[in-house]
């Protein structure tokens, strides 16, 4: 094999296997950044959700508040009554809620009201009444319209809970209306108010963990965030006067898919390359055998010819140099013609129906036939059967022919010659020292026929002179005889 038959057998591979390799491998690395991506922009869906959803719900329990400061009345009997039935419309509508405290000019807590909430964990109840607001950890000014909130955290033996204070004076103006403050459970609040969302996006749970912190404090989360997650999107989100981060955590990412397309990529890219190499080592090997062959049928004595079946019958597929230079003169050699149009134009038309004959049982044909070609006028020609083809070799033997019929010619004229002796006869003896001929000269001397003297030939020996004996001894011993 030489070497770039070598590389067209060994490298096409090769590299075929790099390319698609590097292939399977780029569209693995473009799915898992499209995975990336799409992970990225439902993270950013969800936050902006999240986000819209908390400062909705937040600018509602504000607006809430202010509705009620807004509605206070200028004289009230019994202001605290009012209040109540006010607090009890007020969360009966808005969940979240662990208490609404009325404080008077003083800021002396006159009424509390807790929503009968079994979830809720009422930090602030009726045993504050008649204490300072600023028992509750949540400092109101007096000249502003702002709200002040604080977050308030307690844990005990089995959970910490997070509550969120706010409040501000009735009126800045009329500071004898009092102040107003609500208590929040966030952590009841925000499983309220996120839950149905996260529940809405099944998802969420398996993919991505929202998490909600006030500075380094953690609020509410989804699901347990482990070491390998890492955060996708985060931010800032105003919830009832407080500045939370607001963050979508993705849970560790399973390169699943792209390992398997890269891993079934290199599999495919093994075994088509596998494939395709052994089919160009066997045309490689094809190839050289058929060089082999065609060197061996150029160089060789007979004219080849192989021929196909089809349904216009036997037609010509391959030839050599030799029946080209033989019969290219004499019958059409182009491929595909007819081996019966051939036939005729040399007047051999049974060598068709002995050719199907051939094809139908394998059996081989041998014969020599005298055609009339320049130069040719005897052929042996042999049929048979190669495979689903029929080889025909054609050898041209007219100079044997000729050969034959000159020894015959000579061989008649010197047995003419021999048989015109009458004075003398000659013999021809074989190995073993039998008579094979004798002379038609035989019959003139002893009387006997040339057939007799060799069926008698043990009888005739006495019949010879002594000289003649010695004579057959000395030749017999290659001796030289005397004159």
């Amino acid at each position: 094999m030489t070497e770039s038959l070598k590389s067209r057998v060994y490298l096409l591979p090769i590299t075929l296997f790099v390319s698609l390799l590097v292939l399977f491998v780029l569209a693995g690395s473009y799915l898992h950044s499209e995975q990336q991506k799409l992970r990225r922009q439902k993270a950013n869906s969800i936050l902006a959700q999240s986000k819209a959803y908390l400062e909705t719900l937040s600018n509602e329990r504000t607006q809430a508040l202010v509705y009620l400061m807004r509605s206070w009345p200028s004289y009230e009997s019994n202001i605290e009554d009012w209040f109540n039935v006010q607090a009890q419309r007020l969360t009966s509508v808005q969940k979240g809620y662990s208490a609404l405290v009325y404080a008077n000019q003083k800021k002396r807590i006159t009424w509390v009201y807790n929503p009968p909430n079994e979830l809720a964990r009422n930090r602030i109840d009726k045993s504050y009444i008649g204490q300072s607001l600023d028992s509750t950890n949540l400092l109101v000014h007096n000249d502003t319209q702002n709200f002040v909130t604080e977050l308030v955290t307690e844990s005990n033996a089995n959970q910490t809970t997070h509550y969120l204070l706010i409040g501000r004076a009735i009126s800045n103006q009329e500071l004898e209306h009092g102040y107003l403050l609500a208590s929040y459970n966030v952590n009841n609040i925000l499983s309220v108010l996120l839950g149905d969302l996260i529940k809405s996006k099944s998802q969420i749970d398996n993919q991505f963990i929202v998490n909600l912190s006030d500075r380094d404090t953690l609020l509410f989360s989804s699901g347990t965030a482990n070491v390998t997650d890492r955060t996708t999107a985060t931010d800032r989100v105003q919830f009832i006067g407080r500045t939370f981060t607001l963050s979508i955590q993705t849970r560790q990412e399973n390169p699943f898919l792209a390992s398997s397309i890269i891993l079934v990529g290199c599999l495919m890219s093994f075994v088509i390359s596998w494939v395709l190499h052994k089919q160009l080592k066997n045309a490689a090997r094809l190839s050289i055998s058929q060089e082999r062959f065609q060197a061996a049928s150029d160089a060789s004595l007979d004219a080849l010819l192989i021929y196909r079946k089809y349904q216009q019958g036997l037609l010509l597929i391959e030839y050599n140099k030799l029946a080209k230079s033989l019969l290219g003169k004499a019958i059409p050699l182009r491929k595909s013609v007819p081996l019966a149009t051939q036939m005729n134009a040399i007047e051999q038309s049974r060598i068709v129906d002995i050719a199907n004959e051939v094809a139908s049982t394998g059996e081989p044909f041998e014969e020599y036939i005298e055609i009339a070609i320049k130069n040719v006028q005897w052929i042996k020609i042999q049929i048979v059967k190669a495979g689903d083809d029929i080889a025909m070799t054609i050898r041209d033997v007219s100079r044997r022919f000729e050969a034959q019929k000159a020894l015959k010619e000579s061989e008649e004229k010197y047995r003419r010659l021999i048989d015109g002796l009458h004075q003398h006869f000659v013999y021809i003896k074989n190995p073993e020292q039998d008579f094979e001929y004798v002379s038609a000269g035989v019959k003139d001397i002893l009387g006997l026929e040339p057939e007799e003297f060799c069926l008698n030939e043990a009888s005739m020996r006495l019949l010879l002179s002594p000289e003649a004996t010695e004579i057959r001894k000395g030749c017999d011993k290659n001796a030289q005889l005397q004159p």
